[in-house]
């Protein structure tokens, strides 16, 4: 699963990546590439210019993938009250 949808800031340029899920028992298998690739393909379709989104900063996985699908990281800041660090990729489209 992926969504897309306009950023708040700059809904006509700025596409949001988000909710990209893959059930554990299927990583490994390209599943989480394809999502990006249709999500990145939606939004290129929808007029957008770019692209990013958040992760979780100690998940090394996402991270691989979205840095070798041209994602760059762009910045960083800690969420809740457990003071979780979360990622900031983006890249053009």
């Amino acid at each position: 699963m992926a969504l897309v949808t306009p950023a708040s800031s700059r809904p006509t340029v700025v596409a949001v990546v988000q909710m990209v899920f893959v059930a554990p028992e299927r990583w490994g298998e390209g599943i989480g590439g394809r999502l990006d690739g249709a999500a990145i393909a939606e939004a290129r379709t929808r007029g957008f210019e770019q692209a990013k989104l958040w992760t979780h900063a100690d998940d090394e996985r996402v991270r691989r993938l979205y840095e070798g699908r041209s994602f760059g990281r762009a910045g960083s800041r800690v969420v809740g009250e457990s003071g979780e660090p979360i990622v900031l990729y983006e890249r053009p489209l």
